[in-house]
């Protein structure tokens, strides 16, 4: 009978140890990335008008932001009454299709229809066709 002399043992290494971890790693990552979600915060804090329509949001060549007190945001920025017209005139000449451009509106919940109705006219003094206004669903109890 042959016996085979004694293999060595394999030391202690610390990669050992680092296989787990990764795997780890990998499995909080690909969680984060399913449960998580990365969304452009709005500049000032909107709490979007409610609506029961499900109607599917569309691409928008321009999004305005109107906070509770009337302020209207463009790219992040505020921008005053007439320079708001001046910019979709300016946006409107640029655009490939006058007839197809379209902006959205993100307007506070608690803004008054009057502000409301004063930023839907100068929309419409700059000459824009295709407006529509963001809204979150209704939650029915």
């Amino acid at each position: 009978m042959r016996i085979s002399p004694p293999t060595e043992r394999r030391g202690f290494s610390v990669n050992d140890n680092l296989v787990p971890l990764i795997n780890i790693i990998f499995l909080l990552l690909i969680f984060f990335m399913i449960a998580g979600r990365i969304a452009v915060s709005d500049v000032v804090p909107v709490e979007a008008l409610r609506s029961s329509a499900q109607t599917p949001q569309t691409e928008a060549d321009l999004v305005l932001l109107v906070s509770v007190v009337g302020d209207v945001y463009v790219d992040s920025e505020q921008i005053g009454d007439d320079a708001l017209v001046t910019l979709l005139q300016e946006r409107l000449v640029r655009a490939h299709d006058p007839n197809r451009f379209r902006i959205q509106i993100k307007v506070d919940a608690l803004l008054p229809v009057e502000e409301l109705k004063a930023v839907l006219s100068r929309v419409r003094s700059a000459g824009v066709l295709k407006v529509s206004l963001l809204t979150q669903e209704s939650v029915m109890p």
